[in-house]
């Protein structure tokens, strides 16, 4: 057992070593500003309106985060870093997003067959454009479809 009497006792050195112990733990753990967050890094506003007409003009083919990262000349990794910083999603989400608003619209306008507009939206067959549809709006396409027909029937 180990004798603590030859440690100093005196209340400057305690309460020295206190304060410097609480600043150090505030330091490390508290943020700068209460509430405040730091600032991350995002396209500028002529770089995302490229990005995102990029996407838009593709939504029909195959493209991948890599494609998508060469248009910009960045690295996959920053690309992607940079894409859900600007845009709040990935860039796989926001280009399914894209394509299901495209298929919303398709839907609204015209009495294509789903596996017509599935082709025409990148989606590998109908199934999948099936699947991705109910994930996204909780109902399949077809479903949706009548729907929004009687809905605007009344309007």
């Amino acid at each position: 057992m180990q004798n603590h009497s030859s440690l100093p006792r005196d209340d400057a050195t305690v309460r020295s070593l206190t304060r410097q112990l609480a600043v150090g733990l505030i330091r490390r753990h508290a943020d700068p500003v209460p509430g405040a967050r730091r600032l991350q890094p995002q396209f500028d506003p002529r770089r995302r309106h490229d990005i995102a007409q990029h996407i838009a003009a593709r939504l029909g083919e195959h493209l991948s985060v890599a494609e998508m990262a060469t248009h910009a000349n960045l690295s996959t990794e920053h690309f992607s870093r940079l894409f859900r910083n600007t845009f709040g999603c990935t860039p796989h989400r926001h280009l399914v997003e894209q394509r299901l608003q495209r298929v919303c619209e398709l839907m609204d306008a015209t009495a294509r067959p789903l596996a017509e507009i599935a082709g025409d939206t990148g989606f590998a067959d109908q199934s999948h454009l099936t699947r991705s549809f109910k994930a996204r709006f909780g109902e399949p396409p077809n479903a949706w479809r009548l729907r929004h027909e009687r809905s605007t029937a009344f309007q």
